[in-house]
Protein backbone atom coordinates (compact mmCIF):
# COMPACT_ATOMS: atom_id res chain seq x y z
CA UNK A 1 0.00 0.00 0.00
CA UNK A 2 1.11 3.78 -0.26
CA UNK A 3 1.48 5.83 2.31
CA UNK A 4 1.07 9.60 1.65
CA UNK A 5 3.93 11.57 2.98
CA UNK A 6 3.79 13.30 6.54
CA UNK A 7 3.08 17.11 6.57
CA UNK A 8 5.51 19.18 8.84
CA UNK A 9 3.97 20.12 11.89
CA UNK A 10 4.49 22.60 14.95
CA UNK A 11 3.71 20.04 17.57
CA UNK A 12 6.07 18.51 19.02
CA UNK A 13 5.03 16.31 22.35
CA UNK A 14 7.19 15.46 24.87
CA UNK A 15 7.46 11.89 26.32
CA UNK A 16 5.05 13.30 29.71
CA UNK A 17 2.90 14.43 26.97
CA UNK A 18 2.60 11.61 24.99
CA UNK A 19 2.00 9.24 27.86
CA UNK A 20 -0.42 11.33 29.53
CA UNK A 21 -2.43 11.57 25.63
CA UNK A 22 -1.61 8.20 24.07
CA UNK A 23 -0.67 5.52 26.99
CA UNK A 24 -4.09 4.16 27.28
CA UNK A 25 -3.93 3.56 23.18
CA UNK A 26 -0.60 2.18 23.30
CA UNK A 27 -0.83 -0.42 25.57
CA UNK A 28 -3.30 -3.63 25.01
CA UNK A 29 -3.74 -5.66 28.24
CA UNK A 30 -5.23 -9.82 27.19
CA UNK A 31 -6.77 -11.57 29.99
CA UNK A 32 -5.25 -9.62 32.09
CA UNK A 33 -1.86 -9.54 30.56
CA UNK A 34 0.14 -6.60 29.30
CA UNK A 35 0.87 -7.57 25.75
CA UNK A 36 1.80 -4.11 24.00
CA UNK A 37 3.63 -1.94 25.75
CA UNK A 38 5.36 1.42 25.08
CA UNK A 39 9.02 1.58 25.66
CA UNK A 40 12.36 2.91 25.11
CA UNK A 41 14.52 0.13 23.67
CA UNK A 42 17.74 -0.33 21.29
CA UNK A 43 18.41 -2.93 18.75
CA UNK A 44 22.45 -3.48 18.21
CA UNK A 45 23.81 -5.63 15.41
CA UNK A 46 27.06 -6.66 15.33
CA UNK A 47 29.67 -9.05 13.68
CA UNK A 48 31.54 -12.18 14.39
CA UNK A 49 29.15 -12.94 17.12
CA UNK A 50 30.40 -17.17 17.02
CA UNK A 51 33.90 -16.20 18.67
CA UNK A 52 34.82 -16.08 22.25
CA UNK A 53 36.44 -13.11 22.25
CA UNK A 54 32.74 -11.23 21.08
CA UNK A 55 30.70 -13.50 23.38
CA UNK A 56 32.49 -11.89 26.09
CA UNK A 57 31.76 -8.53 25.37
CA UNK A 58 28.02 -10.10 25.17
CA UNK A 59 28.32 -11.49 28.45
CA UNK A 60 29.89 -8.11 29.72
CA UNK A 61 26.72 -6.46 28.77
CA UNK A 62 24.44 -8.91 30.67
CA UNK A 63 26.31 -8.14 33.66
CA UNK A 64 25.80 -4.98 32.63
CA UNK A 65 22.50 -4.58 32.54
CA UNK A 66 22.13 -6.78 35.50
CA UNK A 67 24.19 -4.13 37.88
CA UNK A 68 22.72 -1.40 36.61
CA UNK A 69 18.45 -3.37 36.24
CA UNK A 70 19.02 -5.62 38.63
CA UNK A 71 16.15 -5.16 41.08
CA UNK A 72 13.57 -5.22 38.23
CA UNK A 73 14.47 -8.69 37.03
CA UNK A 74 13.14 -11.48 37.69
CA UNK A 75 12.65 -14.13 34.83
CA UNK A 76 14.10 -15.49 31.32
CA UNK A 77 14.97 -17.97 29.31
CA UNK A 78 17.90 -19.42 28.08
CA UNK A 79 18.52 -21.44 24.49
CA UNK A 80 15.79 -23.33 23.72
CA UNK A 81 14.45 -23.33 27.57
CA UNK A 82 11.03 -22.28 29.11
CA UNK A 83 10.82 -18.83 30.27
CA UNK A 84 10.68 -18.74 33.72
CA UNK A 85 11.85 -17.40 36.72
CA UNK A 86 15.09 -16.88 37.15
CA UNK A 87 17.37 -17.67 40.46
CA UNK A 88 20.78 -16.48 40.68
CA UNK A 89 21.81 -20.35 39.63
CA UNK A 90 19.24 -19.92 36.69
CA UNK A 91 21.68 -16.65 36.23
CA UNK A 92 24.42 -18.62 36.52
CA UNK A 93 23.46 -21.12 33.66
CA UNK A 94 23.02 -18.03 31.63
CA UNK A 95 26.62 -16.83 31.57
CA UNK A 96 28.34 -19.88 31.60
CA UNK A 97 26.01 -20.60 28.05
CA UNK A 98 27.90 -17.74 27.05
CA UNK A 99 31.31 -18.12 28.74
CA UNK A 100 31.64 -21.78 27.31
CA UNK A 101 29.73 -22.42 23.92
CA UNK A 102 31.41 -23.12 21.19
CA UNK A 103 31.53 -21.33 17.65
CA UNK A 104 29.60 -23.65 16.52
CA UNK A 105 27.29 -23.66 18.67
CA UNK A 106 24.14 -20.90 18.57
CA UNK A 107 23.71 -18.85 22.18
CA UNK A 108 20.60 -17.01 22.39
CA UNK A 109 19.08 -15.75 25.83
CA UNK A 110 16.61 -13.24 26.97
CA UNK A 111 16.55 -11.78 30.83
CA UNK A 112 13.79 -9.67 31.98
CA UNK A 113 11.10 -8.39 34.44
CA UNK A 114 8.30 -10.99 33.84
CA UNK A 115 8.51 -14.67 34.30
CA UNK A 116 6.15 -15.89 31.38
CA UNK A 117 6.32 -15.79 27.62
CA UNK A 118 2.70 -14.19 27.65
CA UNK A 119 3.36 -10.65 29.12
CA UNK A 120 5.27 -7.91 27.70
CA UNK A 121 8.33 -6.59 29.80
CA UNK A 122 9.46 -2.92 31.01
CA UNK A 123 12.73 -4.27 31.39
CA UNK A 124 14.70 -6.67 29.03
CA UNK A 125 17.78 -7.67 27.26
CA UNK A 126 18.15 -10.31 24.44
CA UNK A 127 20.68 -11.33 22.36
CA UNK A 128 20.98 -14.31 19.76
CA UNK A 129 24.27 -15.12 17.96
CA UNK A 130 24.36 -17.63 15.18
CA UNK A 131 26.58 -20.74 15.10
CA UNK A 132 29.93 -20.64 12.94
CA UNK A 133 30.57 -23.34 10.02
CA UNK A 134 33.01 -25.70 10.97
CA UNK A 135 36.11 -25.28 8.85
CA UNK A 136 38.01 -21.76 8.99
CA UNK A 137 37.28 -21.43 5.56
CA UNK A 138 33.14 -20.61 5.79
CA UNK A 139 33.56 -18.79 9.39
CA UNK A 140 30.47 -17.51 10.37
CA UNK A 141 28.99 -17.23 6.68
CA UNK A 142 29.15 -13.40 7.17
CA UNK A 143 25.91 -13.78 9.60
CA UNK A 144 24.94 -11.01 11.81
CA UNK A 145 23.94 -11.15 16.01
CA UNK A 146 22.28 -9.04 17.60
CA UNK A 147 21.39 -7.45 21.09
CA UNK A 148 18.38 -6.20 22.06
CA UNK A 149 17.15 -4.15 25.39
CA UNK A 150 14.27 -2.54 26.43
CA UNK A 151 13.05 0.08 29.50
CA UNK A 152 9.98 1.90 30.53
CA UNK A 153 9.10 4.93 28.06
CA UNK A 154 8.56 6.67 31.41
CA UNK A 155 12.55 7.30 31.43
CA UNK A 156 12.43 9.74 28.84
CA UNK A 157 10.59 12.19 31.07
CA UNK A 158 13.42 12.71 33.15
CA UNK A 159 17.01 13.42 32.43
CA UNK A 160 18.59 11.40 34.64
CA UNK A 161 16.56 8.70 34.28
CA UNK A 162 17.02 9.40 30.32
CA UNK A 163 21.21 8.70 30.96
CA UNK A 164 20.85 5.50 31.92
CA UNK A 165 19.94 4.54 28.64
CA UNK A 166 22.44 6.31 26.83
CA UNK A 167 25.37 5.31 29.01
CA UNK A 168 24.22 1.73 28.48
CA UNK A 169 23.87 1.99 24.73
CA UNK A 170 27.67 3.51 24.28
CA UNK A 171 28.67 0.57 26.72
CA UNK A 172 27.36 -1.90 24.14
CA UNK A 173 28.40 0.29 21.20
CA UNK A 174 31.92 -0.30 22.67
CA UNK A 175 31.81 -3.93 24.29
CA UNK A 176 30.51 -5.36 20.28
CA UNK A 177 31.78 -5.18 16.75
CA UNK A 178 28.86 -3.16 16.09
CA UNK A 179 27.49 -2.84 12.19
CA UNK A 180 24.62 -0.97 13.00
CA UNK A 181 21.29 -0.38 14.65
CA UNK A 182 18.59 2.08 15.81
CA UNK A 183 16.70 2.79 18.93
CA UNK A 184 14.16 4.86 20.22
CA UNK A 185 10.40 4.21 20.76
CA UNK A 186 8.41 0.63 19.94
CA UNK A 187 5.26 -0.91 21.31
CA UNK A 188 7.26 -4.23 22.70
CA UNK A 189 5.07 -7.63 22.42
CA UNK A 190 5.63 -10.81 24.49
CA UNK A 191 8.43 -13.69 23.89
CA UNK A 192 5.33 -15.23 22.05
CA UNK A 193 3.93 -12.60 20.15
CA UNK A 194 3.17 -13.96 16.47
CA UNK A 195 -0.60 -13.19 17.42
CA UNK A 196 0.15 -9.36 18.11
CA UNK A 197 1.56 -8.39 15.15
CA UNK A 198 -2.04 -6.90 13.99
CA UNK A 199 -1.54 -4.54 16.58
CA UNK A 200 2.66 -3.86 16.20
CA UNK A 201 1.59 -2.44 12.75
CA UNK A 202 -1.62 -0.59 13.43
CA UNK A 203 0.76 1.26 15.77
CA UNK A 204 3.21 2.02 13.52
CA UNK A 205 1.01 2.89 10.78
CA UNK A 206 -0.26 5.53 12.92
CA UNK A 207 2.22 6.81 14.99
CA UNK A 208 5.44 6.95 13.30
CA UNK A 209 8.06 7.20 15.51
CA UNK A 210 7.10 3.76 16.78
CA UNK A 211 9.82 0.98 15.31
CA UNK A 212 8.34 -2.08 14.50
CA UNK A 213 11.48 -4.51 15.60
CA UNK A 214 9.43 -7.92 17.15
CA UNK A 215 11.24 -9.50 14.10
CA UNK A 216 14.50 -8.54 14.95
CA UNK A 217 16.18 -11.18 14.73
CA UNK A 218 15.45 -11.82 11.11
CA UNK A 219 16.60 -8.61 10.44
CA UNK A 220 19.64 -9.55 11.17
CA UNK A 221 20.31 -10.63 7.44
CA UNK A 222 19.39 -7.09 6.50
CA UNK A 223 22.70 -6.17 7.54
CA UNK A 224 25.24 -9.35 6.74
CA UNK A 225 28.00 -8.40 4.30
CA UNK A 226 29.13 -11.56 2.37
CA UNK A 227 31.66 -12.45 -0.60
CA UNK A 228 32.69 -15.40 -1.56
CA UNK A 229 35.68 -16.83 -3.71
CA UNK A 230 35.75 -20.48 -5.68
CA UNK A 231 33.54 -23.29 -6.00
CA UNK A 232 31.53 -26.09 -3.93
CA UNK A 233 33.22 -28.11 -2.32
CA UNK A 234 36.23 -25.83 -1.77
CA UNK A 235 34.73 -22.23 -0.72
CA UNK A 236 36.14 -19.75 1.24
CA UNK A 237 34.01 -16.29 2.59
CA UNK A 238 34.23 -13.27 3.98
CA UNK A 239 32.82 -10.84 5.63
CA UNK A 240 33.59 -7.62 3.59
CA UNK A 241 32.64 -7.28 0.12
CA UNK A 242 36.66 -8.48 -1.32
CA UNK A 243 37.69 -7.14 -4.35
CA UNK A 244 37.27 -9.57 -6.98
CA UNK A 245 34.89 -11.97 -5.04
CA UNK A 246 31.72 -13.15 -5.64
CA UNK A 247 29.01 -10.79 -3.74
CA UNK A 248 26.31 -12.66 -1.70
CA UNK A 249 25.32 -9.90 0.42
CA UNK A 250 25.90 -6.76 0.24
CA UNK A 251 24.26 -5.30 4.03
CA UNK A 252 22.00 -2.47 3.94
CA UNK A 253 20.67 -0.54 7.09
CA UNK A 254 16.39 -1.08 8.08
CA UNK A 255 16.56 2.78 8.55
CA UNK A 256 16.40 5.27 10.55
CA UNK A 257 15.11 6.39 14.64
CA UNK A 258 15.82 8.79 17.36
CA UNK A 259 19.33 6.76 17.31
CA UNK A 260 20.43 5.29 14.33
CA UNK A 261 23.91 3.17 14.74
CA UNK A 262 26.52 2.65 11.49
CA UNK A 263 29.27 0.97 12.10
CA UNK A 264 32.61 1.85 9.77
CA UNK A 265 31.74 -0.29 6.90
CA UNK A 266 28.36 2.16 6.11
CA UNK A 267 30.16 5.12 7.31
CA UNK A 268 32.59 4.60 4.79
CA UNK A 269 30.21 4.26 1.75
CA UNK A 270 29.28 7.74 2.46
CA UNK A 271 32.15 9.26 2.18
CA UNK A 272 34.18 8.96 5.88
CA UNK A 273 33.21 9.89 9.39
CA UNK A 274 33.99 13.56 8.50
CA UNK A 275 31.86 14.05 5.52
CA UNK A 276 28.75 12.00 7.19
CA UNK A 277 29.45 15.05 10.36
CA UNK A 278 29.65 17.71 8.05
CA UNK A 279 26.38 16.82 6.34
CA UNK A 280 24.81 16.40 9.95
CA UNK A 281 26.47 19.53 11.36
CA UNK A 282 23.04 21.09 13.12
CA UNK A 283 22.37 21.74 17.00
CA UNK A 284 19.87 19.48 17.33
CA UNK A 285 21.52 16.28 15.54
CA UNK A 286 24.29 14.17 18.06
CA UNK A 287 26.75 12.20 16.54
CA UNK A 288 29.45 10.55 18.24
CA UNK A 289 31.82 7.46 18.14
CA UNK A 290 31.23 4.63 20.57
CA UNK A 291 34.13 1.45 19.39
CA UNK A 292 33.38 0.76 15.50
CA UNK A 293 30.26 2.55 14.90
CA UNK A 294 28.70 5.82 15.03
CA UNK A 295 25.91 7.17 17.07
CA UNK A 296 23.57 9.18 15.24
CA UNK A 297 20.94 11.31 17.42
CA UNK A 298 18.06 13.08 16.09
CA UNK A 299 17.06 15.39 18.61
CA UNK A 300 17.57 15.71 22.32
CA UNK A 301 14.66 13.12 22.93
CA UNK A 302 12.64 10.02 21.33
CA UNK A 303 9.37 11.00 19.34
CA UNK A 304 6.09 9.35 19.00
CA UNK A 305 5.25 10.99 15.84
CA UNK A 306 1.39 10.96 17.09
CA UNK A 307 -0.87 12.39 13.89
CA UNK A 308 -0.75 15.74 15.48
CA UNK A 309 2.78 15.93 14.88
CA UNK A 310 3.30 15.33 11.44
CA UNK A 311 6.70 15.04 10.13
CA UNK A 312 9.19 14.06 12.59
CA UNK A 313 11.65 16.37 11.08
CA UNK A 314 14.94 15.36 12.81
CA UNK A 315 14.42 11.86 11.53
CA UNK A 316 13.97 13.36 8.68
CA UNK A 317 16.93 14.96 8.25
CA UNK A 318 19.13 12.27 9.29
CA UNK A 319 17.34 9.96 7.09
CA UNK A 320 17.95 12.10 3.99
CA UNK A 321 21.72 12.01 4.59
CA UNK A 322 21.76 7.95 5.27
CA UNK A 323 18.86 6.12 3.22
CA UNK A 324 21.31 5.27 0.01
CA UNK A 325 22.13 2.52 3.14
CA UNK A 326 18.47 1.68 3.15
CA UNK A 327 17.79 -1.85 1.40
CA UNK A 328 15.68 -0.74 -1.49
CA UNK A 329 13.17 -3.41 -1.22
CA UNK A 330 12.60 -4.93 2.20
CA UNK A 331 9.87 -8.29 2.73
CA UNK A 332 7.72 -8.10 5.02
CA UNK A 333 8.46 -7.69 8.52
CA UNK A 334 5.55 -9.69 9.74
CA UNK A 335 4.49 -13.32 9.11
CA UNK A 336 1.74 -14.42 7.22
CA UNK A 337 -1.67 -14.53 9.32
CA UNK A 338 -4.75 -14.24 7.53
CA UNK A 339 -7.54 -11.73 6.70
CA UNK A 340 -5.39 -9.33 8.94
CA UNK A 341 -3.35 -5.96 7.84
CA UNK A 342 -0.15 -6.60 9.35
CA UNK A 343 3.23 -5.70 7.71
CA UNK A 344 3.51 -7.93 4.32
CA UNK A 345 6.02 -6.56 1.55
CA UNK A 346 3.89 -3.98 0.92
CA UNK A 347 2.94 -2.41 4.55
CA UNK A 348 6.49 -2.91 5.30
CA UNK A 349 7.99 -0.95 1.92
CA UNK A 350 5.60 1.88 2.53
CA UNK A 351 6.16 1.94 6.38
CA UNK A 352 10.06 1.96 5.98
CA UNK A 353 9.83 5.38 3.84
CA UNK A 354 8.08 7.28 6.41
CA UNK A 355 10.70 9.38 6.70
CA UNK A 356 11.26 10.12 2.76
CA UNK A 357 10.01 13.40 1.07
CA UNK A 358 8.39 13.98 -2.66
CA UNK A 359 12.01 14.78 -3.84
CA UNK A 360 13.72 12.17 -2.81
CA UNK A 361 12.84 9.46 -5.19
CA UNK A 362 13.26 6.06 -4.79
CA UNK A 363 16.47 4.46 -3.32
CA UNK A 364 18.94 2.88 -5.58
CA UNK A 365 20.40 -0.45 -4.95
CA UNK A 366 23.53 0.27 -3.84
CA UNK A 367 26.76 -1.59 -5.37
CA UNK A 368 30.29 -1.84 -4.49
CA UNK A 369 31.78 0.46 -7.05
CA UNK A 370 29.64 3.07 -4.86
CA UNK A 371 32.00 3.68 -2.39
CA UNK A 372 33.10 7.24 -2.29
CA UNK A 373 36.27 6.53 -0.93
CA UNK A 374 38.68 3.65 -0.30
CA UNK A 375 38.66 3.98 3.72
CA UNK A 376 42.12 2.72 5.31
CA UNK A 377 42.10 -0.64 7.13
CA UNK A 378 41.68 0.15 10.94
CA UNK A 379 43.85 -1.68 13.28
CA UNK A 380 42.45 -2.63 16.33
CA UNK A 381 45.06 -2.64 19.35
CA UNK A 382 44.45 -4.72 22.72
CA UNK A 383 46.29 -5.30 26.09
CA UNK A 384 46.18 -7.17 28.79
CA UNK A 385 46.62 -6.17 32.24
CA UNK A 386 49.28 -5.32 33.45
CA UNK A 387 51.45 -4.99 30.10
CA UNK A 388 52.68 -1.82 28.40
CA UNK A 389 50.19 -0.07 25.90
CA UNK A 390 52.17 0.20 23.15
CA UNK A 391 50.20 3.19 21.75
CA UNK A 392 49.20 6.59 23.39
CA UNK A 393 45.58 7.75 23.65
CA UNK A 394 42.36 6.81 25.12
CA UNK A 395 42.29 2.97 26.17
CA UNK A 396 38.62 1.31 27.39
CA UNK A 397 37.44 -2.09 28.93
CA UNK A 398 33.92 -3.66 28.33
CA UNK A 399 34.59 -5.07 31.73
CA UNK A 400 32.52 -3.95 34.65
CA UNK A 401 35.64 -1.73 36.36
CA UNK A 402 35.47 1.37 38.70
CA UNK A 403 37.27 2.87 35.49
CA UNK A 404 36.51 1.89 31.97
CA UNK A 405 38.18 4.34 30.84
CA UNK A 406 41.98 5.69 30.80
CA UNK A 407 44.18 8.32 29.05
CA UNK A 408 47.94 6.35 28.57
CA UNK A 409 50.90 7.69 27.29
CA UNK A 410 52.78 4.76 25.16
CA UNK A 411 54.57 2.64 27.25
CA UNK A 412 52.50 3.20 30.85
CA UNK A 413 51.30 0.15 32.05
CA UNK A 414 47.03 -1.11 32.43
CA UNK A 415 45.77 -1.95 36.10
CA UNK A 416 47.02 -5.51 37.50
CA UNK A 417 43.14 -6.38 37.77
CA UNK A 418 42.87 -9.23 35.76
CA UNK A 419 38.90 -9.89 36.87
CA UNK A 420 35.84 -7.59 37.03
CA UNK A 421 33.27 -8.06 39.33
CA UNK A 422 31.35 -10.53 37.01
CA UNK A 423 34.54 -12.94 37.06
CA UNK A 424 35.08 -11.96 33.08
CA UNK A 425 38.97 -11.77 31.92
CA UNK A 426 39.70 -7.71 31.59
CA UNK A 427 40.82 -6.54 27.74
CA UNK A 428 41.55 -3.14 26.95
CA UNK A 429 40.86 -1.75 23.84
CA UNK A 430 42.73 1.52 21.86
CA UNK A 431 40.09 3.67 21.13
CA UNK A 432 41.46 7.05 19.89
CA UNK A 433 44.62 9.10 20.25
CA UNK A 434 45.00 11.30 23.52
Amino acid sequence: MSTPYPKRSGVVLSPLQGIAQYLDELQFTDQGRVVVNPVLFATIFFERGAYPDVRQGVLACLDAFEERFGEHLHGGRVGGGKYTAKTAKGMQAMRKLLSDSKPYEGVEFVRSDVTDQYTAPDFMVEAYTPAAFVGDDLGDGGFVSYLKFVLPWSMATDDKDLVQYHDFLRFVCQSLPVRGGYGGLTPVLPFDFDRYQPQEYALARRFTGLEMDCNAVFEAHTYRIQSIEGEEPKIICYNELKPGAKVTAVGHIKGVNWYTLLGDVFVDRLGGEAALCQQLARPDIGVERQGQCLLIRAGDLPRLGAPEEGLIEPYAFVNRAVRSLRIPEHGGMHTYMEAVERADSDNTQAWITRFDLPEDGPVRPWQPGDVVRQAPPRETLSAQPGQAVPRAGVWQTPAILEKRSLTLAAGEKLPFTAQDKGGNAVVWFWKAEK
